[in-house]
């Protein structure tokens, strides 16, 4: 990370040179924030309590969905 502070040129996500080494840290610190929030939108998705729904004649599984939404 401190080494991007001095890097000499870093290219944003619209392909032009940035200005300056704290502007290329404000954008890495953009990324790793999207990414958390990624992260923590996927986690609940994976601790959702879930429902296995069946084919009603053959008890076949053939999908999963959130408990209480089918």
């Amino acid at each position: 990370m401190t080494g991007m502070l001095t890097a000499p040129s870093v290219v944003g996500p619209d392909g032009a040179p940035m200005q300056s080494g704290a502007d290329a840290a404000q954008l890495v610190m953009s990324i790793v924030g999207e990414m958390r929030r990624d992260m923590m939108k996927l986690a609940d998705a994976f601790n959702t309590p879930k429902q296995l729904i069946r084919d009603p004649h053959t008890g076949e599984i053939v999908g999963i969905a959130p408990m209480g939404a089918h």
